[in-house]
């Protein structure tokens, strides 16, 4: 399962989560696009998928926004997906989207303090060079 305070980034961990969030099986996702399971795992994971294992994706999910997928915009989900789901089932949606988010600005603001702190060592100690 995704680790919630992490960062989605990359086209195969955004599938992982996708699929995840589906309630896909992964070896089902694999067989479906026909693509090695290992692309999905390790260093492999960095690697690029192919444009036409990208278009095979995204016809056989047409609720995985391709904007999302390639762009880093918008929802996971498009918005004509909600179409034949029920009221709990798109609040539900809805409910692991904002949870992302929300995952995603802690993930941010722990890495602003981080950064904020590191600036202020390197100022401080800059600092006592400068007057040393």
């Amino acid at each position: 399962m995704q680790e919630k305070s992490e960062k989605i980034t990359g086209i195969k961990e955004k599938l992982l989560y996708f699929i995840e969030l589906q309630g896909v099986k992964k070896e089902d996702f694999y067989k479906k696009i026909d693509i090695d399971g290992a692309n999905f795992r390790g260093k492999n994971k960095k690697s690029e998928l192919s444009t036409d294992k990208i278009v095979k994706i995204l016809r056989q999910y047409p609720e995985l926004s391709p904007d999302w997928l390639l762009l880093d915009q918008g929802e996971m989900l498009r918005c004509d997906s909600t179409v034949g789901m029920n009221d709990s089932e798109i609040v539900n949606a809805y409910k692991m989207i904002i949870d992302a988010q929300r995952d995603t600005i802690i993930v941010l603001k722990e890495k602003v303090a981080d950064l904020e702190n590191r600036l202020d060592k390197y100022e401080g100690g800059n600092a006592h060079a400068v007057a040393g």
